[in-house]
């Protein structure tokens, strides 16, 4: 019965496993059940499945670390999903294992999920040791010194403080730190291609295409412009550009425009497009270009690709690299003595195979002698006609740290492999898409299953992301330790895997008075997703509420939290403070006396079972706990599923 639904089921046609399941019932979104059960109901409700399902497997798996994230959705049930590794000889295999996901709202198994491979896996006898394995990564010289930009973007702040430069250790080996755990060799393998590929676009030097990566001027700052003296005229930037390339025949000025940097606010750049309306099969159509506003250097043009042509190219690699060097140095004569040329790391037989109408090259910017990957110079050449089709710079000017006290070379491996050890596992390897084999490797492995970027803090060793971030700042799911036996445990438990109130890292601290700023950041996320506040400070959040017509009272971030004021925002972010204001309507259910324009908003909370004081008495003045906050909050989630 019901509005409809799906089920679907896949059978392993040789073993007759279930491999697959997915249920599926529209009736059980939007229907303000919220949830019942906490996340370790829910992980006991998998274990249970899984021992009915597949009997004969469960000794091989074990459970996967728990740092995932709830997503808490007004539009989707709330679900847990359990994972399990396959182990096998007491080592994990990767790739394999078993997902239970389970509906928090009824404790239903909604998809269920079987990976198990049937190929033979490689007896561990006469592997080396662990610290053979380590010394084998020391040996081959896995990380590099280099400088990272954060180019990270905040919403609340395009004129905020300038992003900072760290200095860091970082994974630039092929193999991506994984050892043959037989040869004692490194190894290279698909996740570390691309670990490696992320660095390697990192270093390309990543100017935006002209008319991207910007941000338009408004009409005030564009009648601002004529008023600058120090800017070029569109008639200066369109003759800087053409000093160096000519706009194709035929074609003709179709936009000029002033526009901010995105990563650097303070820089104005024209973006200058020409295109034709015909073209010749060797042509081009379009030229493209961008032009600092006060130096008048081109930071990027780009006359488009060329056609491909039957017939192999030949002009080499290295022919390029001269005609582009003669370039740059013309160009950018002293930024040239800056940069260091990326040799391309491919197999030299595919190189020499390449039949592309295309070299794309590229230089690293080098500053106090260290690598400053995403800055640098490129430059492509078409390969038959040897022009020079496309040029950018991107050169952020900023202070760039001295490498003094930095930790040496021997002190960044052993703070490498103290946070993600070599971890003996099964690895899979594939030929295309598809699984041949397996191998066992030494793999460095986050303790608590994250995915690592490879990038160290150059001065503590701490592991960072990609954005120079630390690690332990990212968003991921708390499991609280001193909430065992708590009135409010399910719902901390809730709100810890959701990613929220998670100040004290592992403990909650469920008696302590909750803070304005831990209240709102927890309400506006769970409103609006844990990344809507993840990069804000205290301030901003309680910004933000004032802005969604929260809080209208005057409190500091530190400011404990009275049952009289959470009463109020929980009114408001309910929608319902018009009817809270009605007076005369409401029967108080309280036997303390409280101020009348409070009388609506406890009413309110009463009858909807968000917050009952202690059931005789309201006690407007009672500072809420974090325990207490933690139940309203969820209260509150389950009212806005309705």
């Amino acid at each position: 019965k019901g509005s409809g639904g799906t089920f679907g089921v896949r059978v392993d046609a040789e073993t007759g496993e279930i491999v697959y399941m997915s249920a599926y019932k529209p009736e059980t979104r939007l229907q303000g059940k919220g949830f019942t059960l906490s996340p370790t109901q829910a992980q006991e409700i998998a274990n249970q499945f899984l021992k009915g399902l597949i009997p004969d497997r469960v000794d091989f798996l074990k459970g996967m670390p728990d740092s995932q994230l709830i997503n808490l959705s007004k539009y989707e049930p709330t679900t847990y999903l359990a994972r399990y590794q396959r182990w096998e000889n007491q080592i994990p295999v990767e790739g394999d294992g078993a997902t239970v996901e389970v509906s928090l709202a009824d404790g239903k198994v909604c998809r269920y999920v079987l990976n198990w491979s049937k190929l033979s896996l490689p007896n561990p006898e006469g592997i080396i040791t662990q610290e053979a394995a380590e010394k084998a990564f020391k040996d081959a010289e896995m990380l590099e010194l280099q400088y990272l930009l954060n180019t990270g973007v905040r919403p609340l702040a395009e004129e905020r403080k300038d992003t900072p430069v760290a200095l860091v250790y970082r994974m630039t080996h092929e193999s991506g730190g994984v050892i043959d755990a037989v040869s004692g060799q490194p190894w290279k393998n698909e996740a570390g291609y691309w670990l490696m590929k992320r660095a390697a676009e990192d270093m390309a030097g990543g100017t935006a295409p002209a008319g991207e990566g910007a941000i338009q001027l408004t009409p005030e700052e564009e009648r601002e412009v004529g008023k600058v003296a120090y800017l070029l005229t569109q008639e200066e930037a369109i003759t800087a550009v053409q000093k160096w390339v000519k706009p194709p025949q035929s074609s003709e000025l179709r936009s000029a425009n002033l526009q901010k940097d995105w990563q650097d606010q303070n820089l104005r750049i024209w973006n200058l497009h020409w295109s034709s309306s015909v073209s010749k099969n060797d042509d081009f159509s379009y030229l493209s270009a961008r032009v600092n506003a006060v130096t008048g250097e081109i930071l990027s043009f780009n006359l488009g690709y060329p056609r491909k042509e039957q017939g192999k190219y030949s002009m080499s690699r290295e022919t390029a690299r001269q005609i582009a060097e003669n370039f740059l140095k013309q160009i950018q004569p002293e930024r040239f003595n800056q940069v260091s040329f990326e040799v391309d790391e491919q197999d030299p037989v595919l190189l020499a195979a390449y039949d592309g109408p295309v070299w794309g090259l590229q230089w690293t910017r080098l500053v106090n002698g260290i690598k400053c990957p995403n800055n640098g110079l490129s430059v492509s050449i078409d390969r038959k006609t040897r022009q020079i089709i496309s040029f950018s710079m991107n050169w952020a000017d900023k202070e760039f740290i001295k490498p003094d006290k930095i930790m040496d070379m021997t002190a960044a491996e052993q703070s490498f492999l103290n946070n993600t050890p070599l971890t003996l596992v099964y690895t899979p390897v594939t030929d295309g898409e598809i699984t041949v084999s397996y191998k066992l490797v030494y793999k460095p492995e986050d303790l608590e299953g994250r995915t690592i970027s490879g990038i160290l803090d150059a001065f503590s060793g701490e592991p960072l992301d990609w954005q120079g971030q630390p690690l332990a700042k990212q968003p991921r799911g708390y499991t609280f330790d001193d909430i065992s036996g708590h009135f409010a445990e399910k719902e901390i438990s809730l709100l810890g895997k959701a990613g929220f109130m998670g100040e004290y890292g592992n403990a909650f601290h469920p008696g302590e008075k909750i803070t304005a700023a831990s209240l709102f950041r927890a309400l506006i996320g769970v409103r609006n997703g844990l990344y809507s506040v993840q990069e804000y400070s205290d301030e901003e959040v309680l910004m933000q509420a004032v802005n969604l017509g929260w809080l209208e009272e005057s409190v500091s971030k530190g400011d404990p939290v009275s049952r009289e004021l959470l009463t109020k925002v929980a009114i408001r972010y309910l929608g319902l403070e018009y009817l809270a204001q009605v007076p005369g309507i409401y029967r108080y259910p309280y036997q303390d006396k409280v101020s009348p324009n409070i009388e609506g908003y406890a009413t309110l909370c009463w009858g909807l079972g968000i917050i009952k004081g202690d059931g005789k008495y309201f006690n407007p003045d009672h500072l809420i706990s974090r325990g207490e906050a933690a139940m309203i909050i969820t209260r509150l989630y389950s009212q806005g599923q309705r």
